[in-house]
């Protein structure tokens, strides 16, 4: 069943699946896109015939294919990192120690 994105403005409110489009937007009384590769998420925005994420970080910038990358590119050295907002960068992961018990 095809899926569709729920449309205020370019801000996606919510998703639903549906027969058809004419459904979709009976069901909401909302104008409806229909999304399938590139994923609808509410919160995130329709713009220019794209769907765009969430921004997840402040500092994160839109990139030319409308995808949100950091500001500082995720280091390539086979370690976990995760974004610290606070300090604008990669923070390592420390990988988890097995217990023996």
């Amino acid at each position: 069943m095809p899926k569709y994105a729920v449309i205020v403005g370019i801000e996606v409110i919510n998703t639903i699946q549906a027969e058809s489009l004419q459904d979709a937007e009976r069901i909401t009384g909302f104008s409806c896109v229909e999304y399938t590769e590139e994923p609808a998420e509410p919160g995130g925005t329709y713009e220019n015939g794209r769907f765009i994420q969430i921004k997840p970080y402040p500092s994160w910038i839109l990139n030319e294919e409308f995808k949100w990358q950091a500001p500082i590119p995720y280091p390539n050295d086979g370690k976990n990192y995760v974004w610290d907002e606070a300090i604008l960068n990669w923070s390592e992961v420390p990988a988890e120690v097995p217990t023996i018990t």
